[in-house]
Order: structure tokens, then sequence, then C-alpha cells
């Protein structure tokens, strides 16, 4: 993922984005009336590489030259060669992915797109940025888009810095909302939300309690500070439920081994959603990154810290240095609260300006045409 330096006023954005899925859409309508299909590309390994052989990639080669130019040097069809691989490096750019030149199930799938694939995912692109929570959003604010996996904050109306995220899996999806930022945590405890302590934990509690201990996490009977942990080798949990071990409190001190790293910003939210530090910055390094079980995990949080406390003259660089190298967790309140948007869409303009439509991570498309379908249903029965 291309991190931008530029910046531009935030509304324009929206409306810069707007313009171009118009344009597209106009585009894909003329392009659809003379149409040759194009068969289906399958290919014989999941991921194919420098080097490797497979009888379907001339289709590969013919499928790009409709993306871009580029020349067909092959001297053998069948290999994919350094040629090729650099074709497959720029069309993986233009679809907003990480370009490893790897063909892999997401880049086969953009390379399978239809046309009339496409002209859907503008439509319902569209149709998300005509409803209301789009509109009239404050200068300064932080907006997360979950399906680029991108993270982008404004003061002033103007672009000030962007970074990559990773956002919760398919199965623990990260929820859109909306919700204000008011501080950061600093060296943060981790307390294991109710998901992950019923799907991660109460299985491997059950299995071999001392698994538990082994992660480091500790586990307390009572909610209040001052209880003690128990020792879970001494229970057997077998005769506890679900629910009476999900009400304990399960607990993994801050360190190195925590998953929150070192910031965790406080956002209240129903959803028990914000954005975080993380101890497993390799997940940055992969075009993929829904990973996370549902909080958002920042690329540098220390530059998103540093924008809040902005207005907090006491909170130098120096001062945040000195209390990470304690190691106690401290809460910091803002002096700034910053509105954070959660947001979804599978169309944005790259650092060039040019349209990119991306990955349906979530398989929200479908749903998001559904309602656009009902709406015009809708308007079109008021009308009569």
């Amino acid at each position: 993922m291309v991190i931008v330096t530029f910046a531009m006023p935030a509304q324009a954005n929206f409306d810069d984005l707007r313009d171009a899925l118009a344009d597209r859409l106009k585009e894909i309508e003329k392009e659809l009336k003379q149409e040759d299909r194009f068969p289906e590309i399958t290919l014989s390994k999941a991921l194919l590489k420098e080097g490797d052989t497979d009888p379907n990639l001339p289709l590969v080669r013919a499928k790009l030259i409709e993306y871009m130019p580029f020349e067909v040097l092959a001297t053998d069809p069948y290999i994919y060669d350094a040629d090729l691989v650099n074709a497959v490096r720029e069309f993986q750019r233009q679809m907003g992915m990480k370009d490893d030149g790897v063909i892999g199930p997401q880049t086969l799938s953009m390379l399978n797109r239809t046309l009339e694939d496409e002209k859907k995912q503008v439509e319902v692109n569209l149709y998300r940025l005509s409803q209301p929570e789009w509109l009239g959003r404050p200068d300064l604010r932080i907006d997360v888009d979950l399906a680029r996996y991108h993270l982008s904050a404004y003061e002033d109306g103007e672009l000030a810095f962007e970074m990559p995220v990773v956002v919760g899996s398919k199965e623990r999806q990260t929820n859109l909302f909306s919700t204000v930022m008011t501080g950061v945590r600093l060296n943060p405890g981790w307390t294991l939300p109710p998901t992950i302590k019923e799907e991660d934990y109460i299985p491997k509690l059950r299995e071999n309690p001392q698994w538990v201990s082994d992660q480091g996490v500790y586990i307390y009977a009572s909610w209040d500070r001052a209880a003690e942990p128990i020792d879970p080798t001494t229970i057997d949990w077998n005769y506890l439920t679900d629910n009476e071990i999900k009400a304990m409190r399960f607990y993994k001190d801050a360190g190195d081994a925590n998953p929150l790293g070192l910031y965790r910003f406080l956002m209240h939210n129903e959803y028990d959603i914000y954005l975080h530090d993380t101890n497993q910055k390799y997940l940055f390094n992969r075009s993929a990154r829904a990973k996370s079980s549902g909080c958002v995990r920042v690329f540098d949080p220390r530059k998103i810290a540093e924008f809040l406390l902005k207005d907090n003259p006491d909170w130098t660089s120096e001062k945040i240095d000195e209390v990470l190298a304690e190691g106690e967790t401290y809460n910091v309140g803002a002096k700034r609260s910053i509105p954070v948007y959660f947001d979804y869409k599978t169309a944005w303009l790259d650092s060039t300006g040019i349209l990119v439509l991306g990955h349906d991570i979530y398989d929200l498309d479908e749903t998001s045409y559904r309602d656009m379908m009902e709406d015009k249903n809708n308007q079109k029965i008021l009308v009569e």
C-alpha cells in the first residue's frame, strides 16, 4: 500500500472520488456494448511465482494487456518470466494491492473481474458516498477505511498523515460506526474481550489450563481491582458453563508480549473496538490485513498519539518516552477530542488520483447493492 505524503481538502477527496466513479461508470457502459467475453482464468497453483509454469499464462498476458500496454517478449509463453511479473506488479499497484508480483487468490480474483462486476462495484460505492454519514464531517478527524486497510488523519480540512492498518478478520469483522478519541493509554494492559475468551481461551482452559498461564494471562474470579489471580490448574473448568467463565476477568499485563503494544487509544463505544499498537509488526508487510479480532492495529501509533496530544503542552515527545520507559500503565486525557469514523468502501483514489476498485474483504458490496436497489424501487413507488 502506498503511503501518501501530499494533502488535499477532506471534502474535496470525497467529491473527487464521486467524480471519478461517475466517469468510470460512463466508460463501463460504453465498453459493455462492445465487450467480447474473456474466459475465466484458472491456474494450477494457489501461488504462482517467477519461474513457475502454467498452461493458462497466455490468458494472464492477454488480460493484462487490456489494463496496460506492455510488450510480450516471452520466449516461452507458459513461463512466468520477469516481464510478466513486472506487468503483474503494475496491475497490483493499480488495484491497490501489495505489488509482490505473486499471483495468488486475490490477484486472480481481480484479473477475473468482468465489466458487469466493475459496474456493480462502481454503483455500490457511488451509493455509499450518497449516504448521510459521509456528509458534513468535521475538519479535524480520523477516517479508518477498513477495506483499504488504511487510516487518514485530517486537520483544518487537510490531510495530516495516513498509514496502513490491520483490521478485523472476516469472522470477527470491525464494526462500522463513529466515535470520539479522548485520550491514550500508555503501556496498556489487555483485558480480554468476550469473543476472544469464548472462542480462543475457554476451549484451551478445558483442554489444558496451564496453556492460559503460559500465555501470560491471569484469571480473576472477581472484577474487583484488589482481587488476586487464581491458579487455573486448580479448577476443573468442565464443571463451569461458558457464561460463568466469561464472567471472570482475563487480563494480561503491559509488556513486550502484550498484543496492544505500547499504545491504546481511548474511544468509548458499544463494540469495545479501538485503535492500538501491536507486537505483531510483520502483519503490515502483507497485502491482505484482515487479521485482528475486531480492533484496529495501527502502523505508527506514536504519530497518532502526538497528533492527539498536540494541545497538551506538558506531553512532549520526551515525556511520552519517559512514561513508556517506566513501563507503568498511564492514561493521558487529550485536551482536544478527535472524531473517528470506521468506514467501508471498496473504491478510492490512489496517490496520483487514479481510481482503484479494491477488494471486498467482508463481502459487503452485495448487501449494499441490495439496499441500493431497494431504495431505487422505493423511490419509483413514491414517484408513481
